[in-house]
C-alpha cells in the first residue's frame, strides 16, 4: 500500500483514450472521473539508481535445481542520451540490424540436427540509463560450457568476418514487408493497438510516429546503410573490453566457481573461428501441384455475405470480403478429423505431430525456411484440434499464393527429418525438468487427468511416454488425413476474390480427390468427472506458493441455450468472487471461475473456481467459494448482476461484427456446420431473452455441495 500511494498518483499517470466518441463529451467524462483524484501520500523518489559500470570481466554463478541451465554474456556502456532524433533512429536501426543478423545465424543453426544448445539470442538496446548488448543461451543437458563456447564463437565470428550482403538483404526484405503491412493496416487499427503504441512511445521517452512515417523513413535511410556501418556499430558495442559480466544459472552448479566460468570463457575465446556459411536464396520446390481445380458449385449466404464454393476434388472454400483491415487477409484451412482420428493411437502423439514444421519439407530443411520465404509474411505452423487439423495465418494479397503453396507443400511432402524429433525430445526434457517446481506446472500435468476420472488422454503423460514416440508414429497417424481428409477453407478480409479463388484452385484445389465430408467421432472424447472427493498434490517450489481448484459437475445435456445460461452464471460467479475474494478478504488479486461446457464432450461438463496463492489462504477461499455457490444455488441473482454479466458479452458481439478474426471460424465451417450461422444470427436475441429466473433455475442444478471435488497443490518443503 505504501508503494502504491507513493507511485500510483496523478503526476505519474498518463491516460490515453482511442475510439469512436464525441470529443467534448469524453473530455467532460474524464474531468468528472479524475478531477478530484488527489495523492494520498508524498511522492516517492525516482527508484532508478545512477548507473555504475564496473571495469574488467566478472562471472557469477547461481545454483538452483528449479531452473534450466542458461548462460548470459552482458556488455554495457554509458548511455548517449541524445533524445529521439532522426540521427539516433538511424544509429539504432544499424545496431539492431547487426544484432538481428547474428540472431538469424543463431536461429538457423538451432533448427539443424545435433544442435549444440537449446536456444540462443542476442539483444541490443539504447536507453536513457544504459546501452547494452546481451547474448544468452539455454544449455543442453546442463552443458553450460558449450553454451559459453557457442555464444563466444558467434560473437567473435561477427567481429572477425563481419556480415554478408545477402544477410542484410534478407533482413531488409523482411523489415520492408513488416513495415508495408503495418502502414497498409494503420488506418483501421483496433483502438487497443493505437493506445498501446501511444503509451509505449510515452513510457520510452520517444516521439510517437505513424506506421506510414516509419515505412517512408526506413525506405529513405536503408539506402544509406552499408555492411561497413553494421560492422562498425557491432564492434563499437562488443569490442575487446567486453563482456563485462558472464552469468551462469541452473541446477547442478554447486561447486562451480566464478573462476571456473572465466577459465572456460578464456579457453573458448582462444579458439580459432571459421567464417560463416554463405547465405544463398533458395527456390521453393512446391509451387506446382498439377492442373488447377474447377469450381462445381457456388452459393451465397446473403445476410452474412459469405460466398461458398466447391471444387471438383471436393475441397470447400468459403469467402467473406470485408473492409475492416486494409490489405489484410485471414486464412483458415481445416483438414481431416484432427485429434479425433488420433485418439486411438498412442496418447501424447498430438504433441509431437503438432510441431510438424520442425521437420521442414522433403526437399527443404527447416533451417532453409528463412532464405526461402525472406521478405514474405508466411506462417508454417499446424494446429491439431479435436475435430480437424488446421493451418491458420494472416497475410497480405502479395503473399497469399506463397502462403497457400507453403501449406499445401506441408500437406503433400512433409519432411520427417530427425531434427524434428530431436528438438521435440529436448523440449520435453527441458519442460519436465521444471514441471514440479510450481503449482501451475503440477496442475498442467495432473489436473486434467484427475478431473477426467483418470483418463490418460488428459493432462500430461510421463516423460518417458513422450520420448518413446517416433516419427513413424506421426507419419502413420497423419497420412490418411493428409492424403484423403476433407478440406474446408475460410478466407476473410480485404482480398481480390478472383485472385483468391485462382490461388486456391492452383494449390488445394489441384490436389487429388478428397473425402467429401468430415468423419464424425461422437464418442471420441467421452469422459467422466470424478466423484466428490479431495486430492492433495505437492510441488517443489517455495512454501508461499500454492493453488487450489474446486469443481462441481454439471449434469446437463449440451444445448446452445444452456451454454449461454452457464456462460452468464460463470460471469456472475466471477463478479461475486472479485467482490468477496479480492475486495473483502484480500485472498487473491485474480480469482478464477468458469465452466467447461463443450458440445463435443456432451455429457461431460463442470464448473470450477480457483486461486493461485499462499496455502494459508486456502481454507478461507474454499469457505467463501462454497458460500457463493450455496447463495447462487438458493436463487436471488439480481437484475443488476445479470446486466453486468450480459453487457460485455453483447458489446463483444458488436465489436466482432467489425473484426475479421471474429468471423473466421464461422466462415470456415459455413458449409459443413451451417447450423452455427443460425446460432450467430440469434445470439444477441438469445442472450437478451435470458432472465434472472432462468439463471436461478440453472444455478440450482449446478452447485450441488455433495458433488464438489477439490484439488490442492502445496509445497513439499519443510
Amino acid at each position: 500500500r505504501r508503494f502504491y500511494e507513493a507511485y500510483y498518483r496523478p503526476n505519474r499517470a498518463l491516460l490515453v483514450i482511442a475510439g469512436d466518441f464525441e470529443l467534448d463529451a469524453m473530455e467532460q467524462k474524464i474531468r468528472d472521473q479524475f478531477a478530484d483524484w488527489a495523492p494520498l501520500a508524498e511522492d516517492g523518489p525516482d527508484p532508478l539508481p545512477e548507473l555504475k559500470l564496473t571495469s574488467g570481466l566478472e562471472a557469477m554463478v547461481y545454483d538452483n535445481d528449479e531452473l534450466t541451465t542458461s548462460v548470459t554474456l552482458y556488455a554495457a556502456k554509458p548511455p548517449t542520451p541524445a533524445g529521439d532524433t532522426l540521427a539516433e533512429r538511424r544509429e539504432g536501426m544499424i545496431a539492431s540490424a547487426a544484432a538481428n543478423i547474428i540472431q538469424m545465424r543463431f536461429s538457423k543453426r538451432l533448427t539443424e540436427a545435433n544442435r549444440p544448445v537449446l536456444g540462443a539470442s542476442l539483444r541490443a538496446g539504447n536507453g536513457r540509463y544504459i546501452n547494452y548488448l546481451t547474448a544468452s543461451s539455454s544449455a543442453k543437458d546442463n552443458d553450460w560450457q558449450t553454451a559459453i563456447e557457442i555464444l563466444d564463437a558467434e560473437l567473435r565470428r561477427a567481429l572477425k568476418y563481419g556480415f554478408q550482403q545477402a544477410e542484410l538483404d534478407e533482413l531488409i526484405a523482411n523489415t520492408e514487408r513488416s513495415l508495408t503491412d503495418s502502414a497498409n493496416y494503420a488506418a483501421k487499427r483496433p483502438s487497443g493497438s493505437l493506445v498501446g503504441g501511444i503509451t509505449g512511445a510515452f513510457s520510452s521517452g520517444n516521439v510517437r510516429t505513424t506506421p506510414q512515417f516509419s515505412k517512408e523513413y526506413f525506405d529513405e535511410i536503408i539506402k544509406t546503410i552499408t555492411i561497413e556501418d553494421l560492422e562498425r556499430a557491432f564492434r563499437n558495442r562488443w569490442d575487446t573490453d567486453f563482456p563485462h559480466k558472464i552469468w551462469v544459472s541452473g541446477p547442478e552448479l554447486d561447486g562451480v566457481t566464478a573462476e571456473d566460468v572465466l577459465n572456460i570463457y578464456k579457453a573458448a575465446n582462444a579458439k580459432d573461428i571459421d567464417p560463416p556459411a554463405t547465405r544463398e536464396k533458395i527456390e521453393f520446390a512446391y509451387q506446382d501441384f498439377g492442373p488447377a481445380g474447377e469450381i462445381v458449385s457456388r452459393d451465397v449466404v446473403e445476410d452474412m455475405d459469405i460466398t461458398r464454393l466447391k471444387f471438383d476434388n471436393n475441397v470447400m472454400l468459403n469467402l467473406k470480403k470485408t473492409d475492416f483491415e486494409d490489405g489484410w487477409i485471414n486464412i483458415y484451412v481445416t483438414v481431416g478429423e484432427g485429434n479425433n482420428a488420433l485418439s486411438d493411437k498412442k496418447p501424447g502423439l498430438v504433441f509431437l505431430a503438432s510441431s510438424i514444421q520442425a521437420g521442414g519439407y522433403e526437399a527443404h530443411k527447416a533451417s532453409e525456411m528463412s532464405e526461402i520465404f525472406s521478405g514474405k509474411n508466411i506462417n508454417l505452423g499446424m494446429g491439431i484440434g479435436p475435430e480437424r487439423l488446421s493451418f491458420n495465418g494472416s497475410t497480405n494479397q502479395d503473399d497469399v499464393l506463397t502462403q497457400l503453396q507453403a501449406w499445401t507443400g506441408l500437406l503433400t511432402a512433409p519432411g520427417y527429418r530427425p531434427e524434428w524429433k530431436e528438438k521435440f525430445d529436448e523440449g520435453i526434457e527441458s519442460s519436465f525438468h521444471t514441471i514440479d517446481s510450481s503449482p501451475g506446472g503440477v496442475a498442467s500435468r495432473d489436473l486434467g487427468r484427475i478431473w477426467n476420472d483418470g483418463d490418460i488422454r488428459y493432462g500430461l503423460l510421463p516423460k518417458e511416454d513422450y520420448l518413446a514416440l517416433n516419427l513413424d508414429d506421426v507419419r502413420e497417424a497423419l497420412a490418411p488425413q493428409f492424403e484423403n481428409g476433407a478440406i474446408e477453407i475460410g478466407v476473410v478480409g480485404d482480398f481480390d476474390e478472383v485472385e483468391i479463388i485462382d490461388a486456391i484452385a492452383k494449390t488445394f484445389g489441384a490436389l487429388p480427390n478428397r473425402n467429401e465430408s468430415f468423419k464424425a467421432y461422437p464418442d471420441a472424447f467421452k469422459s467422466n468427472f470424478p466423484k466428490a472427493g479431495r486430492v492433495n498434490l505437492t510441488h517443489t517450489g517455495e512454501k508461499t506458493q500454492g493453488a487450489i481448484y474446486m469443481g462441481w459437475p454439471i449434469n446437463e445435456p449440451w444445448s446452445v441455450d444452456r451454454s449461454r445460461e452457464i456462460y452468464l452464471i460463470s460471469s456472475v460467479f466471477r463478479n461475486r468472487m472479485i467482490d468477496v475474494i479480492r475486495e473483502e478478504l484480500g485472498l487473491a488479486y485474480s480469482p478464477s471461475a468458469g465452466a467447461e461446457f463443450d458440445q463435443l464432450a456432451d455429457g461431460y461438463a463442470y464448473f470450477s473456481a480457483s486461486i493461485t496463492a499462499d496455502p494459508q489462504f486456502f481454507d478461507a477461499f474454499e469457505k467463501a467459494s462454497k458460500q457463493i455457490a450455496a447463495d447462487m444455488k438458493s436463487g436471488g441473482i439480481t437484475e443488476d448482476e445479470l446486466s453486468r454479466a450480459r453487457k460485455p458479452i453483447l458489446e463483444s458481439f458488436q465489436r466482432g461484427e467489425r473484426e475479421n478474426i471474429a468471423w473466421l471460424s464461422l466462415v470456415t465451417r459455413s458449409q459443413t456446420q451451417p447450423h452455427k450461422l443460425d446460432w450467430r444470427r440469434g445470439r444477441t436475441a438469445g442472450y437478451e431473452a435470458i432472465t434472472t429466473e432462468d439463471l436461478d433455475a440453472m444455478a440450482a442444478k449446478m452447485f450441488e455441495p455433495d458433488t464438489l471435488h477439490v484439488v490442492s497443490i502445496v509445497s513439499d518443503r519443510e
